[in-house]
């Protein structure tokens, strides 16, 4: 699978998010980026495909979200999972001061 067929197969678009992530209240990871449906984390030690974990993105979203993709060594692609009404409103608004962000910055 080429690059352009797996854009046209994600549903939501990927925002760049660099932020230190918590993997069950104690593990540390790294996000790369983040959609509406999930997040990829770098971290060395990347649970198994199909883990469900708790992530919090400090003072923004602790959220449910299952391994939907694991590279060894590199970091894990992660689907939210059971979202309540609030948490899906924090992910959009999260991605919202994102895309603001970029776009003041293109505009400068």
């Amino acid at each position: 699978m080429d690059n352009k067929e797996q854009k046209e197969r994600r549903q939501y678009e990927r925002y760049p998010l660099k932020e230190d992530i918590l993997i069950d209240g104690k593990i540390h990871a790294y996000s790369q980026n983040i959609c509406e449906e999930g997040m990829f984390l770098s971290t060395l030690n990347p649970r198994e495909k199909g883990s469900v974990i708790h992530v919090t993105i400090p003072s923004k979203l602790v959220a449910k979200a299952e391994v939907s993709n694991s590279q060894p060594g590199i970091g894990m692609g992660i689907e939210f999972i059971d979202l309540d009404y609030d948490q899906k409103r924090m992910i959009q608004r999260l991605i919202e001061e994102i895309r603001l962000e970029a776009d003041r910055d293109f505009t400068l």
